[in-house]
């Protein structure tokens, strides 16, 4: 039933796509796809030329903010903003990228083993998924449980639910998806800084992005951020999660709060130092290395990257449970797009948004419903 009523929407969406009121507002569209989907409320950025030239948030027949600035967790896309802040630290000479991890290691070590002794992980590994380190990915805490501190989850002990950040493989050989690394990448910011990775992200990176109404923490306690919530709801039932949403201590991995206007705000950054013709809070050259394809992966650092020249483009997705967000960007061409849902079944009416902004907004590459 859903394949039906997906089809149906495709079909709606394609034909007003060249509707004379289409170019002024598709937001009936993507209603109809937040009902057939059990979204609730979706929110989203729309980047042209370079500016934010659209912030909108919609809510479908619940009783949730619809608010400009709502906040959602960012999930994964949280790896895309700390491996900024880890090229930021490469610009003021605290990190080198091609450097052993453990030589700024000072709270922690990663454990030697027979895949890393003769060749040990690397910053750029990191952050291209191919460090070869466990853990793929974290499960959230109810709300009021115990929760792990950061050595908790590298050791993998009490009260942390994962097992332990090791090395599984050949770091550089292959790509594997890693939420582990970028603990140790939070790790080695704490450990270089001294200074808390929260505090670090939230005093100093967001700030400088212009990201105001972002922030990482759990437990969530900021008053002001906690106004501006949108629980999040689980799977096609759209049932909301007990409390609203699940605590996240994985910071560098998946815990940010952002909202859609914010993390435009990123995309924007990353474009001016890509391309040099704004100041960005990394320079070009560092820019460039995060937007070029590393070795046996399909990331850049903290991205994936695609697409050359004018087309060159890179995106991130976040999936935590109850939230999926999205976020892909043209630096070249200063187009591009921030979405944030609060649906574990969010991530259809993504999809079905990529084709009308990549349309409307003549994207030079862009996501057909059907080929």
């Amino acid at each position: 039933m859903k394949a039906i009523f997906y089809i149906l929407l495709s079909a709606l969406c394609i034909s007003s796509i060249n509707h004379p009121a289409y170019a002024e507002s598709f937001d009936q569209e993507l209603k109809l796809a937040m009902a057939v989907y059990g979204a609730p409320v979706v929110s989203y950025a729309i980047i042209d030329h370079n500016e934010i030239v659209k912030v909108k948030t919609l809510s479908w027949n619940y009783d949730l903010p619809v608010r400009e600035d709502a906040l959602f967790q960012a999930a994964s896309i949280s790896k895309s903003l700390s491996s900024y802040a880890a090229l930021y630290l490469v610009a003021q000479g605290y990190l080198t990228l091609d450097d052993n991890i453990n030589n700024y290691l000072t709270s922690w070590q990663l454990p030697v083993n027979k895949f890393n002794e003769q060749k040990p992980v690397t910053l750029y590994q990191l952050m291209s998924m191919t460090s070869g380190l466990l853990v793929q990915g974290f499960a959230g805490y109810r709300q009021g449980s115990l929760l792990p501190n950061a050595l908790d989850i590298l050791k993998g002990q009490k009260p942390a639910n994962n097992p332990p950040v090791v090395s599984i493989f050949v770091p550089g050989t292959k790509q594997y998806y890693s939420g582990g690394g970028f603990q140790v990448l939070q790790q080695i910011t704490t450990d270089v800084t001294g200074v808390p990775f929260p505090q670090f992200m939230n005093q100093l990176i967001l700030p400088e992005i212009g990201m105001e109404n972002s922030i990482f923490q759990f437990p969530l306690t900021d008053t002001k951020a906690l106004t501006h919530v949108v629980a999040g709801f689980e799977g096609w039932s759209a049932t909301m999660i007990p409390s609203g949403w699940q605590d996240y201590q994985c910071f560098a991995a998946g815990g940010m709060w952002s909202t859609a206007k914010d993390l435009a705000m990123f995309l924007i950054d990353v474009s001016n130092s890509y391309t040099g013709k704004h100041s960005g809070l990394i320079p070009k050259a560092l820019a460039h290395k995060m937007l070029t394809r590393q070795s046996n992966t399909d990331y850049g650092l903290g991205v994936v990257v695609a697409g050359q020249g004018s087309n060159l483009y890179f995106w991130k997705s976040g999936h935590n449970q109850g939230y999926q967000s999205f976020i892909i960007m043209f630096p070249n061409a200063g187009k591009g797009l921030a979405v944030m849902t609060n649906s574990d079944s969010g991530n259809f009416v993504i999809q079905s948004l990529l084709y009308m902004v990549s349309k409307q907004y003549h994207w030079p590459d862009y996501y057909p419903l059907f080929d």
